[in-house]
């Protein structure tokens, strides 16, 4: 019932309200719904001898899922979607959500399902932005953290070859004379 109401509350009053409330709105309620369902599901198996893996719970958690769709409508749409910041924050935190109510309920087909979706809306994304994002766009695609690893790793000044080769050398001296052949190397 709560996918519905926010189903009709996202087409009627999110873009009034803006991108950044309803998105938290979004990551809430999907963090209530997957933090209720994990709960119940150890505490149900937690009082009972039976089988766990005969708990209807298990497959309850499976509607987590509700929000990556709702961020993938978002991503397609390039008013709500650019800069993309929001949308991975939102899909950061519910993929680890998903990733931490799989181990709490045993279930590698949700954490497994959780990591396509996110792939899924990453690569849903690329295809929206203009060309001045592209670099953001390969990062993604490639799996990496945005800016830790993009064009900043790319443009990391070398160090000379003869100068690593004279700190090689110093580097088999003994302590007192080390500190010496390194202030040389400089």
């Amino acid at each position: 019932m709560s996918w519905i109401v926010l189903a009709v509350w996202w087409g009627n009053a999110a873009a009034a309200v803006g991108i950044l409330p309803a998105l938290l709105f979004l990551v809430i309620l999907t963090l209530t719904m997957l933090g209720g369902h994990a709960w119940a599901y150890r505490a149900t198996r937690n009082a009972s001898d039976v089988d766990p893996a005969r708990f209807g719970f298990h497959q309850g958690t499976y509607l987590g899922l509700l929000g990556h769709l709702f961020l993938f409508m978002t991503a397609i749409d390039s008013t709500w979607s650019i800069p993309p910041w929001p949308l991975f924050a939102a899909l950061g935190v519910l993929t680890l959500a998903l990733t931490a109510t799989s181990i709490a309920v045993f279930s590698g087909e949700l954490h497994a399902a959780g990591t396509i979706a996110a792939a899924i809306i990453v690569f849903a994304w690329s295809r929206v932005p203009p060309v001045t994002w592209a670099p953001t766009i390969l990062d993604g695609r490639r799996g990496g953290g945005g800016v830790r690893a993009g064009v900043a790793d790319d443009h990391a000044q070398p160090r000379p070859v003869a100068r690593r080769r004279r700190w090689a050398r110093s580097a088999r001296c003994s302590w007192p004379t080390c500190r010496s052949a390194k202030r040389r190397a400089r």
